[in-house]
């Protein structure tokens, strides 16, 4: 049986990844979820909320998309 061998330097590269990730992850979410909840709250009764909600959820997940790949992803 052949087994792939894994470098130390891989491991802790992805390691520091996680590092970094995590705390973006939680954060991008909290900002999309947070959004979401304010567009509810100031549009209360009016017939677009739905959509304006979606085009903060698409805009919102797409920019920290480009964030993390940015200033995570090609540290």
């Amino acid at each position: 049986m052949v087994t792939v061998k894994i470098s130390k330097r891989k491991r802790m590269r992805s390691k520091v990844y996680v590092k970094r990730s995590v705390p973006f992850f939680i954060i991008s979410i909290i900002v999309v979820i947070g959004g979401l909840l304010v567009i509810q709250y100031l549009l209360k009764e009016k017939t677009y909320v739905g959509s304006v909600q979606w085009l903060w959820f698409i805009a919102s997940f797409l920019a920290s998309q480009y964030i993390n790949l940015k200033y995570v992803v090609e540290k």
